[in-house]
């Protein structure tokens, strides 16, 4: 079970840390970025997706285009497909991450203000309620957040993701997860790449302030 809580706290942890700041008014997106990228302002992470949204269930077998021979999506989409049709691993990937996503809640502390906790708590409910791309399910939340994540995570080897603000940049909105079999890297300098998201033959370069 520790593993379990040591895969969890690293995702939470680069997602929704915050590090402690003298500074008066500084906003929990400016906060979010202080860990996430140190040299980008609030302004470069978007409040709308750069990524295109893609299903993770529109494989049809092994019928692929060749060029995917050449690329990580091959191997990603013959996972997929082998845990699709062999019902062993269909209930390993399930076991695994029904163990790794276990109930949770949260308790706030520092503070003996009772109308402060609550406002605290209403702003992570709120959080909570609108973070999943897919918020306007029954199951959405950081519960239905967390069964994607480890889904692609035993499934594909990967996860990949785009976080993006609110309309007035003071607070995270939404968690949009990227397909990891349409993610390509291109190489712009000696010490610097950039990653790409390939839909239906087209290149979007993706936000790395947002992009995880």
């Amino acid at each position: 079970m520790k593993t379990f809580s040591f895969l969890k706290s690293i995702f939470w942890g680069s997602l929704f840390h915050r590090k402690k700041s003298s500074v008066a008014g500084i906003t929990p997106a400016q906060r979010f970025l202080a860990v996430k990228t140190p040299n980008q302002t609030v302004k470069d992470i978007p409040t709308s997706p750069v990524s295109r949204r893609t299903s993770y269930l529109d494989q049809q077998g092994l019928i692929l285009p060749g060029t995917c021979f050449q690329d990580n999506s091959f191997r990603v989409k013959l996972h997929r497909f082998l845990r699709d049709n062999i019902p062993i691993l269909n209930s390993a990937v399930w076991i695994w991450t029904r163990i790794c996503t276990a109930p949770a809640y949260f308790d706030l502390k520092g503070s003996e203000d009772p109308a402060l906790l609550d406002k605290g708590t209403e702003v992570i409910r709120e959080l909570d309620r609108r973070i999943y791309q897919h918020s306007f399910q029954k199951f959405g939340g950081v519960d239905a957040l967390l069964v994607q994540f480890f889904r692609s995570l035993f499934t594909d080897g990967a996860v990949c993701g785009e976080l993006v603000l609110t309309p007035s940049r003071d607070g995270l909105d939404k968690f949009y997860f990227i397909d990891p079999a349409t993610l390509r890297l291109k190489l712009k300098n000696e010490n610097t790449w950039e990653i790409y998201q390939e839909v239906d033959g087209n290149l979007t370069r993706l936000n790395p302030a947002s992009t995880f």
